[in-house]
């Protein structure tokens, strides 16, 4: 993340920290959060799947209480052809984060008002 911002680089995002595959520890969200991340939790790594363990949404849900939903983004990571709609995985994560605890006001700041400050349009 320092070099990243070293570089000149204005916007960090950090995909898929809890996923099986990179499994970072919540010490490490926190650190990179700390220094200007944005974490983007996906839904895929929630979805069933033959060769790996899923992660429970809890987990997420938890990950994003403890850093706060203003260094978090949440997508759908969806559209291919094993799995549901773009639109559809984003809808379902919602859903599935709101299950979990996460309020209405959160996850409009998850998935509108922080990608629009990513993308410079606010």
């Amino acid at each position: 993340m320092a070099e990243a911002k070293r570089l000149g680089c204005k916007n960090v995002l950090v995909t898929h920290p809890l996923s099986p595959v990179i499994g970072a520890t919540q010490e490490e969200i926190r650190q990179m959060a700390g220094l200007g991340a944005i974490i983007n939790h996906c839904v895929a790594p929630c979805y069933p799947n033959p060769l790996r363990d899923s992660l429970n949404p809890r987990v997420i849900a938890d990950s994003i209480r403890d850093i706060g939903a203003k260094y978090c983004v949440l997508s759908s990571d969806s559209g291919n052809i094993h799995g549901p709609s773009p639109l559809e995985g984003l809808r379902a994560f919602c859903e599935m984060m709101k299950t979990a605890g996460i309020s209405r006001k959160e996850i409009e700041i998850m998935i509108k008002e922080n990608p629009a400050e990513i993308l410079g349009l606010t």
